[in-house]
Formats: C-alpha cells, sequence, structure tokens
C-alpha cells in the first residue's frame, strides 16, 4: 500500500474548506466510485468455477469510506488476497504452466480518470459560485 506523505495536512486542508465545498466533493467522489465499480462489475473476468458455489471475484467489490477521512474507496479480493494481481499481470501455475494477463482493473482506472478528475473540479467549481452569488446578496 502506498503511503501518503503529510497526510495530517491535507486533512487539515481538507477539513478548513467551507462545508458546502466539502459536500460537492464527496458527493462528486461518491458518483465516481459508483462510475467505477459499475465499469468493473462488467469487465471483471469471470472464473469457471463460478457455478459451483465458490465466491466469484466481482462478488468481493466493496466500496466504503477512505482511510483518509475524505473520499471514497473501491477494494477488490479478500483479506488474503485485497487485489488479485495475478490475474491482472499473469502468473504461472504450480504446475510451470503460464496464465495470461485479464487486465481489468488499471484499464478500467485509467479510461475513467479524466473524466472524473473534471467532475470533482466542477462541482467544487459550482459550489464555490454558488456561495459566491450567495454572499453578494
Amino acid at each position: 500500500m502506498a503511503k501518503v506523505v503529510n497526510i495530517e495536512r491535507l486533512q487539515a486542508r481538507f477539513a478548513a474548506l467551507p462545508a458546502a465545498i466539502r459536500a460537492a466533493a464527496m458527493r462528486a467522489a461518491e458518483e465516481n466510485a459508483d462510475e467505477f465499480v459499475s465499469l468493473i462489475t462488467r469487465t471483471v473476468p469471470k472464473g469457471e468455477d463460478a457455478g459451483k458455489g465458490n465466491e466469484r471475484l466481482v462478488d468481493t467489490l466493496q466500496k466504503g469510506p477512505s482511510k483518509l477521512g475524505f473520499g471514497v474507496r473501491v477494494t477488490i479480493g479478500g483479506p488474503e488476497a485485497p487485489y488479485p494481481a495475478h490475474l491482472e499481470f499473469g502468473h504461472m501455475t504450480k504446475g510451470g504452466k503460464h496464465v495470461p494477463a485479464k487486465p481489468f482493473w488499471y484499464p478500467a482506472r485509467r479510461i475513467l480518470k479524466k473524466k472524473q478528475r473534471d467532475r470533482i473540479s466542477r462541482r467544487v467549481r459550482d459550489a464555490i459560485r454558488a456561495m459566491i452569488a450567495g454572499a453578494g446578496q
């Protein structure tokens, strides 16, 4: 897991924002997470043994609050394997057979990144404009 440098400073800056701007950013983040979960649900590899009572990978998708205190976190996999990197990048079986990669997580992230970043910027900008318009009256 990546370490965020000066996380306390980032959290303090977010907390210092007016409530309307924080709420607009959180609503946009929630929409982004819903959109990402929807795309991952459609693109995640389906296992051959999915119908035999085994848990499918798509069933392990979880959306919840971020550990940072703001934003939304989307995870896939279980506690022993939080992210199925062996599917994303390919792997070798115990018998020495190569299993090709079936990338789904990072391609989906790349597809949605600009759209989601622009959504948050747009919502925050609109909230700022609404605050300015309300203060001028």
